[in-house]
Parts: structure tokens; sequence; C-alpha cells
């Protein structure tokens, strides 16, 4: 949300204009090339001598957009769990019908997965405005691997 970002710096630039020019602690705005939390480029950084001087207080990231002139403070909000899963299974060339492949052990998977996913979005859906995205556990699938040539079954997902 490169927006909140900007909005942050405006309240700040406010502050200043105001005439709100001493602050009880440095402000650092930091800005990542990452676009999710727990992105790698703030991963390295955060491990630095350079950060760890920076002795922060607190940090406020950039939450979610607001269509009032209200903008809410989470505590919180998002918790990513990452997960690199792994399928193994029986290789074997394309023509055939393998028997224990990583693609049936993936739909599986995937059916699971998915199904919570569903229950989750049903929640929101039925909960008449009561909870929010930040109330629900959204789950996506964002990237899948495997296989080195078009007409093998790979071994592993």
């Amino acid at each position: 949300m490169k927006s909140i970002g900007i909005q942050y710096l405006e309240a700040y630039r406010r502050l200043r204009n105001a005439g709100k020019k001493n602050f009880k602690r440095t402000i650092y705005f930091l800005f990542a090339a990452d676009e999710e939390i727990g992105g790698p480029v703030m991963e390295k950084f955060v491990k630095t001598k350079e950060f760890q001087e920076l002795n922060q207080g607190f940090t406020l990231d950039e939450s979610r957009a607001s269509t009032t002139d209200v903008c809410r403070v989470y505590y919180g909000e998002r918790n990513p769990w990452w997960l690199k899963v792994s399928i193994t299974g029986s290789t074997g060339h394309g023509s055939i019908f393998i028997e224990n492949d990583v693609g049936t052990k993936l739909r599986n998977f995937l059916d699971i997965v998915y199904a919570f996913r569903q229950e989750e979005k049903e929640r929101l859906k039925n909960s008449n405005g009561r909870l929010t995205l930040g109330d629900v556990v959204t789950l996506n699938v964002t990237k899948i691997g495997g296989g080195v040539q078009v007409n093998v079954v790979p071994d592993e997902f």
C-alpha cells in the first residue's frame, strides 16, 4: 500500500509545517522493495548493524487503505505464514499413467487447503459486516514449481 506510506509522509510534513519540530525520538521512514511483510530485502536489512543503530521504539506498517478520513492503526493485523511444501512421488514418461505421482498428491493437498479457504471466505461473507479481511485467514497458492522436462512426470513439486 504505497498510498498509505505517502499518507504517513504527508502527516509528518503537516506536523513540521505546523511548527512541531522536536520529537522525543528520531523518526525514520524506511521504504523497501519488498511487496509483503517478511520479504527478502527487509529480512537482510534488519540483520545489519545499521538497522540495530536505529534503536527503533516501534514500527508502523502500511496496514490498509481507508475509505473515510479515519486512519486505523492495527496491532498485529497480519501474520504471514509462508509455507514451502515439498511433495514427492514416482517419476516416469509423460505418455503413461504414473501411480503415486506428485500431481495427484498435489491435487489432494490443494483440495484440503482450498476447502479451508472456502470456509474462511464463507465466514467473512456470512458475518453481516461484523468481520473484515483482517479477521479471517486469507490463503492463496502463489507459486508452484517442479519438473525439468515437459515430457517427464517430475518426482517432486
